[in-house]
């Protein structure tokens, strides 16, 4: 069953506290929206200018003051754990911050082969084996939605597969994978590749313990269709000309 969203009254108005979505939503005109995103955020409390009755500067309580239990679930924090942190430490991992801006690259698990993410020079580099060529991140198309970079992975070389377009075999070894694309990768890279402060992004992109790509067999994909594609063609330019008879 949905939970009952907790709602807050701002100028006679009640709006919905979505902690999921991180926005106010009026009850009775769910298309107006206020993202905490948006918010100027001063730790205790939020702070927007209101457009109602000429109200500026109003200040908004904590998520963790306005939906405790939405913020205890989303965020696996108790409510005691709560009780003497900010919104913003509540979202983020301090400890993986604090690494962060020590320097420590991410980490991303490809094909279970642990990867160091190089958002600077856009590139993926296999921790283990500094003899496996990095994965070019700035050369890898992305998917539909734009929401993963995607390509054929070599399992014994750690490296990106090129597949012939004439192919008539599926390659042994390989993998399909999607691989989150940078927000998720390195929101503090992201920031500091854009002159941002380096927790810009964090509320809405917080640093992630695990990240893992996305992992497909090939015979899943649309490759073997293809495949067979290439095999008729093939078989076709091989059958033998009819030429005209000679007298």
């Amino acid at each position: 069953m949905e939970r009952t969203l907790p709602e807050y009254e701002l100028y006679g108005k009640k709006f919905l506290v979505d902690v999921e979505m991180l926005e106010l939503r009026q009850k009775d005109n769910e298309e107006y929206t206020i993202s905490f995103l948006a918010m100027e955020d001063h730790g205790t409390h939020y702070r927007i200018d209101y457009n109602i009755n000429d109200a500026f500067n109003v200040d908004i309580p904590p998520l963790k003051v306005l939906d405790p239990e939405g913020m205890s679930a989303k965020y696996g924090c108790s409510i005691d754990e709560m009780k003497d942190k900010t919104d913003f430490e509540i979202m983020v991992d301090q400890q993986a911050l604090h690494n962060r801006l020590l320097g420590a690259l991410p980490q991303i698990d490809l094909y279970g082969d642990t990867f160091y993410v190089d958002w600077r020079l856009k590139e993926l580099r296999a921790k283990d084996d500094f003899a496996a060529v990095p994965l070019n991140l700035k050369a890898m198309e992305m998917n539909s939605d734009g929401t993963a970079y995607i390509c054929l992975y070599h399992i014994p070389t750690k490296s990106e597969y090129q597949l012939d377009v004439a192919a008539t075999k599926l390659p042994k070894d390989v993998v399909f994978l999607e691989i989150p694309y940078e927000l998720k990768l390195d929101p503090v890279g992201v920031a500091r590749e854009h002159g941002l402060k380096d927790t810009t992004f964090l509320r809405r992109f917080p640093i992630q313990k695990e990240l893992k790509a996305r992992v497909t067999l090939l015979s899943q994909t649309a490759l073997p269709k293809i495949i067979e594609n290439n095999r008729k063609k093939l078989q076709q330019a091989e059958l033998p000309r009819k030429g005209r008879k000679i007298r």
